[in-house]
């Protein structure tokens, strides 16, 4: 998974992450790929795994691929946090 983070009022910085409990606080987007396998849901968290050797984040590449964006409104603002 791949989250982008608010750090400062007008700079984010990405991260890769394994599971949602370990999102920045402040996510302005989540991308995760969806293909099944590198992704292992249990509960609420996601993990990536590493089946077939490779580092789990440049082994996989064929999608499909979700994009989690939060709502913004005019003054209304949400973001993603850990679970």
């Amino acid at each position: 998974m791949l989250a982008c983070a608010r750090c400062k009022l007008w700079w984010m910085t990405p991260e890769w992450t394994t599971t949602t409990t370990t999102l920045p606080p402040e996510t302005q987007f989540l991308l995760v790929d969806l293909s099944g396998k590198g992704v292992k849901c249990t509960g609420t968290a996601a993990t990536i795994t590493t089946e077939g050797g490779g580092d789990g984040f440049h082994s996989q590449g064929d999608g499909p691929y979700a994009l989690l964006l939060p709502l913004i409104d005019g003054s209304f603002r949400a973001t993603l946090r850990p679970s």
